[in-house]
């Protein structure tokens, strides 16, 4: 009976993880922006991040194109622009400038 009951309860809190996995609340797509070298690279799609008030619980590895512009006042301006969560910022029609492997949240979790 025990056995029963710890698998009814291990299904029941998987079930209840996946719902809240689920949650679109946690996550949101952003502009990824990376540092390199003499350049600020961001990404020409924009990507799923946790909230601030979220945690990631699965990552996974992805290919994605960046869009690099040499760091001057442009770079900078684009930058803090993103940083702040500017939204009206599009870099999909760009021409990808490199390819670069990155990490991204498949689901996160209040917490």
């Amino acid at each position: 009976m025990n056995r029963l009951t710890l698998a009814t309860f291990a299904t029941s809190l998987m079930l209840c993880h996946s719902a809240q996995a689920k949650d679109p609340a946690c996550i949101e797509l952003m502009t990824k922006v990376i540092k390199d070298g003499n350049a600020v690279c961001v990404s020409t799609k924009r990507l799923p991040e946790c909230k601030t008030s979220c945690t990631a619980v699965s990552v996974l590895e992805k290919n994605v194109d960046f869009f690099c512009i040499s760091k001057d006042g442009a770079a900078h301006h684009f930058e803090k622009r993103l940083g702040e969560g500017a939204r009206d910022v599009d870099f999909s029609r760009k021409p990808a400038s490199k390819t670069l492997r990155v990490t991204v949240p498949e689901y996160c979790v209040r917490g």
